[in-house]
């Protein structure tokens, strides 16, 4: 059975009473944030709300969602607007697009049809056994909380924030949480391993030509004239040796700062 047709929402305890994003946000947006997995918990994609073209009244994404959501909570537009605020800011909850997103019920849904996926694959004892296993693996990949799979985002943010030079680095939490969420996105949608990102923005950046035109973690996921991603650029373009990558550890990439600026180490 889907998530969706239970009658009950899987809320995990002690990640709900421990979440340190949760914890910063408000009474009233907490108020907010329960009624929302409920309502994320009857979506048609489980643990999303879908803004639809009917919905978009304003210029506001955020105002959109809480005129969307009105019609479904006992709040007053202006504290569903206040604790969505919130919800985002402190990363809680994600938007992408027309989507507002809950990832843990986002993941909890995907094992949940992995499952019985590998429970209809059933009949024959083989196929019934090489099902469970691709199950148990799937799943075992999938399994980790939300907190566990960000604190691997955070890792590498920081393994690859040294390359870039301090004005280029995220200023504020929202534009850390931006680079973050690009981070997430090339390993869970794109399918990058996190020391190949790693290592692509590294070389890249240590390229005296390409560190040029590269900036931002931001730009990874973007499409050049071409339709190509400069990931898939900066990537093609290493391999291919168009350019000497130069690779380095942080401490070389520290050297050579210090010597373009004519520091004595």
């Amino acid at each position: 059975m889907a998530l969706r047709d239970q009658p009950y929402l899987p809320l995990y305890v002690q990640d709900f009473m421990t979440d340190e994003k949760l914890i910063e946000c408000s009474p009233a947006a907490t108020g907010v944030y329960i009624r929302l997995m409920c309502i994320m918990h009857k979506s048609d994609e489980y643990g999303t709300i879908l803004l639809k073209q009917k919905d978009k009244q304003t210029n506001n994404q955020i105002e959109n969602f809480a005129l969307k959501l009105a019609k479904y909570m006992p709040h007053t537009i202006d504290e569903i607007i206040s604790g969505l605020i919130e919800l985002t800011e402190e990363g809680v909850i994600t938007t992408d697009g027309d989507k507002l997103i809950q990832k843990r019920m986002v993941r909890d849904n995907y094992i949940s049809e992995v499952r019985s996926d590998a429970g209809k694959e059933g009949g024959k004892k083989t196929s019934f056994a090489k099902a469970k296993v691709k199950a148990k693996l799937q799943a075992k990949n999938t399994a980790n909380t939300e907190y566990e799979y960000e604190n691997d985002i955070k890792e590498l943010y920081k393994g690859v924030e040294i390359f870039f030079d301090e004005d280029c680095r995220p200023k504020t939490e929202n534009a850390k949480q931006e680079w973050c969420e690009t981070l997430d996105k090339l390993i869970r949608i794109d399918g990058y391993s996190p020391e190949h990102i790693h290592d692509v923005i590294k070389r890249t950046r240590m390229d005296d030509f390409w560190r040029t035109n590269f900036l931002s973690v931001l730009k990874l996921r973007k499409k050049n004239k071409d339709g190509i991603p400069y990931f898939t650029v900066f990537e093609k373009r290493l391999n291919n040796g168009t350019k000497k990558a130069i690779g380095a550890d942080p401490y070389e990439l520290a050297a050579l700062t210090a010597s373009k600026l004519g520091i004595q180490q």
